[in-house]
């Protein structure tokens, strides 16, 4: 069993989240030359959206899973690619620090 003391946690959310960004940038670009392509080689046109689907999916299902609090372990989905703190334990996600604001 490792160590979890020396695994960097917040290299992993970083490395999940722009995973999920290449994702769903990449399933944007294929559904784009898909409509393009699409008059000309509509066979290949169904290929490349069925890849843009399943690059959605697995965008989805990253962010299902990987994209978590490295400090508390809750969920993080709302706004989760542009998310600097988590939003339940209010600690920074690079940092770890509390981060100061209004108390309700």
């Amino acid at each position: 069993m490792k160590n979890l003391s020396n695994m960097n946690f917040t290299k992993s959310f970083d490395r999940a989240r722009n995973t999920v960004k290449g994702c769903l940038f990449t399933a944007m670009g294929l559904c784009v030359l898909g409509l393009v392509i699409n008059e000309s080689l509509p066979d290949a046109a169904k290929y490349v959206t069925i890849a843009a689907v399943v690059l959605i999916v697995i965008g989805c299902a990253l962010v299902a899973l990987c994209l978590k609090c490295p400090y508390c372990g809750r969920q993080i989905i709302s706004k989760c690619l542009t998310v600097t703190s988590c939003p339940h334990c209010k600690r920074n996600l690079t940092t770890g620090m509390k981060t100061k604001g209004k108390k309700r």
